[in-house]
């Protein structure tokens, strides 16, 4: 049981986020034949992917009242199509390169110089990870939030429902009232999605298993930002990444900075966007700046975190679309590209369409 525990937390939170996130990485001028670039990017991409694509089935199903079961078929069934599509799209795309397995191997053209410092700089980097991450892994912080966040994933983990026992008395509510955030950013279905396929605990999932793999995420988005604002200059942006762990050891004893919430509750929906959304959302607008070709790619991946972000919190939904709809417009203007404009509607569509329905569903 160990071993298929084990084994299923690589597939699905390894695996599965590596295939959905290498098509969106590959076609990418900026990390062009850069390996280590490539898989970080498609990780990244790749989980907040699997977000996005928990939003699109999520939603629908618990307005319906559907089983956990049918929420869990749901998504991986989406997944499984997307993944079919992208490769699809990705291996035309890239014909007449050469093996994708191949170009994943390639040397950058641009090597990168590993000097002493460079080599002390990246195990720095790595032992404070290491300690940072230990935390969730080793330790637990508890709140009053688990009452709520955790109370509705082991409902449904236990009654194979989405929402329909309340979280504070656990009884059976039905159609009943039920808070309208919840209904419209189900994030909280994760961790019983993540239970019911692991055979773990929800709290398990929500406090152990899934912040590791989030902090790393959100360590995966500052590297990339650090590797855009240094020009791809080795040491420099481990530097950078040295520097962004050291503010977040600094002001993490707060409660509600970004550091702070990045380091202790990671796994609540609104520390996530702040912790790991808005961070991509900075990368994906620098790369956007900086890239002529294949910006729609781009867009894609904008799409895919404003989405993704509407599934942690309602601050997500308003979030993502006050952040991203004037980044791609400020870039549209500065280059007059204004055949893109569609693309930042597409980009804004998620907070709309969401912003509406919690709107409808409050009124």
């Amino acid at each position: 049981m160990i071993v298929y525990k084990i084994c299923m937390i690589f597939a699905v939170l390894i695996g599965l986020p590596m295939l959905l996130g290498l098509p969106l990485a590959l076609p990418c001028p900026l990390y062009k034949n850069r390996t280590l670039h490539v898989c970080a990017f498609a990780y990244l991409m790749g989980m907040l992917l699997m977000l996005a694509e928990m939003q699109l089935t999520a939603v629908p199903l618990v307005l319906q009242r559907r089983s956990l079961t049918a929420f869990i078929a749901a998504f991986f069934a989406l997944a499984a199509g997307t993944v079919l599509v992208e490769w699809l799209f990705v291996r035309k795309r890239l014909s007449g390169t050469g093996n994708l397995y191949g170009r994943l191997r390639k040397k950058a053209h641009k090597k990168d110089v590993w000097t002493k410092g460079s080599v002390l700089l990246l195990a720095a980097v790595i032992l404070l990870f290491a300690v940072m991450a230990g935390q969730y892994v080793l330790r637990m912080h508890v709140d009053d939030d688990d009452a709520r966040y955790i109370g509705n994933a082991v409902d449904a983990w236990y009654t194979d429902t989405m929402y329909q026992y309340s979280w504070n008395t656990g009884e059976f509510i039905g159609d009943g009232y039920y808070p309208e955030r919840d209904l419209v950013s189900p994030w909280v279905m994760t961790f019983a999605l993540l239970a019911k396929v692991i055979r773990i605990h929800p709290a398990v999932a929500a406090h152990t298993i899934l912040p590791f793999f989030l902090f790393f995420c959100c360590i995966l988005a500052y590297f990339l930002i650090g590797d855009v604002l240094m020009k791809q200059e080795c040491t420099k942006t481990l530097g950078f990444l040295l520097a962004v762990e050291i503010v977040l050891l600094t002001f993490g004893g707060n409660t509600h900075t970004q550091a702070a919430v990045t380091l202790v509750r990671i796994w609540q929906g609104k520390a996530l966007f702040a912790a790991v959304v808005i961070p991509a959302l900075f990368l994906l607008y620098f790369l956007l700046a900086d890239t002529e070709k294949n910006r729609v790619v781009l867009y894609l991946c904008m799409w895919i975190a404003c989405q993704a972000g509407c599934y942690l919190s309602g601050v997500g939904i308003v979030g993502s679309g006050l952040l991203a709809g004037p980044f791609c417009f400020w870039d549209i203007l500065l280059k007059r590209r204004w055949k893109e404009l569609p693309l930042v509607v597409l980009v804004c569509l998620p907070t709309l369409v969401y912003g509406w329905l919690y709107w409808k569903m409050k009124g």
